[in-house]
């Protein structure tokens, strides 16, 4: 079964530089004590996979324990907190719901002084996600179709 991905492009100029950036998107829905619609980046160089904070109080979720502390991320420093059986819904291309209940997310929670960051961070699927629950990423760039199969 195939669940579609979405590309994002961002125009960006930089010193007279101007440069397009394609990112690879999964939207979900994400049912915490809230439910909420949000996309998440598709990182293939992420060994981790996280929601960002604002994502993680919409969901009025309770902080969990602290599995990697200092991360640096986009000169942001983040501890990762994990979040158990959090339940997650991607549409396949038939429109069917698929339920994925996962341990592998986690909080991405901005240090004190980093606060003001923490809504710049986005939300995250790295390998970690893709493997633990047997998806396959398949990405034509080209044509621009990229899903990922279940």
């Amino acid at each position: 079964m195939k669940i579609p991905l979405l590309i994002e492009s961002k125009t960006k100029t930089i010193e007279g530089i101007t440069s397009t950036e394609k990112r690879i998107i999964l939207p979900l829905t994400i049912v915490g004590r809230g439910i909420i619609k949000t996309k998440f980046i598709i990182d293939t160089g992420s060994s981790f996979s996280f929601i960002n904070y604002p994502t993680f109080l919409r969901l009025n979720l309770p902080k969990g324990e602290v599995i990697v502390k200092d991360m640096i991320i986009g000169n942001t420093i983040i501890d990762l907190l994990s979040i158990r059986n959090l339940k997650l819904y991607v549409r396949s291309e038939e429109e069917k719901a698929i339920s994925i209940i996962t341990s592998i997310l986690s909080v991405a929670l901005p240090s004190e002084k980093d606060k003001g960051k923490a809504y710049e961070l986005p939300n995250i699927i790295g390998l970690n996600f893709l493997e633990n629950h047997g998806l396959k990423l398949f990405i034509d760039m080209k044509n621009e179709n990229c899903y990922l199969e279940v």
